[in-house]
């Protein structure tokens, strides 16, 4: 497992500024959260992460169907901001603390 925390620099306010991945060991994501400038979250969850089931996903945001690049790829375009990260483990509350920080 590895895991990825993206700073998107743009002026989008219906896109995410910040990202964070779980990327399982196949190089696809198993878990996505998204914050957003006006303080909402979404997030993907991968249903094989968890039991085979479909995956779950909240505002909007959902896993790609494609492999994660790799942080040079990534970095190679400007208003990406990327670096490795650590595991989260986040209630509700957890998140929209963690969201404040970002500001």
């Amino acid at each position: 497992m590895k895991y990825v925390f993206v700073h998107w620099k743009h002026d989008i306010p219906e896109e995410a500024s910040y990202l964070w991945y779980e990327i399982a060991d196949d190089n696809f994501q198993n878990r996505t959260l998204e914050f957003y400038t006006d303080g909402s979250v979404g997030f993907a969850i991968r249903g094989g992460a968890l039991d085979g089931s479909e995956d779950i996903e909240v505002g909007g945001t959902r896993n790609s169907t494609e492999g994660f690049p790799d942080l040079a790829e990534i970095n190679s375009d400007s208003q990406f901001e990327p670096r490795k990260s650590r595991r989260l483990t986040l209630s509700a509350g957890g998140v929209r603390h963690l969201h404040r920080g970002f500001e």
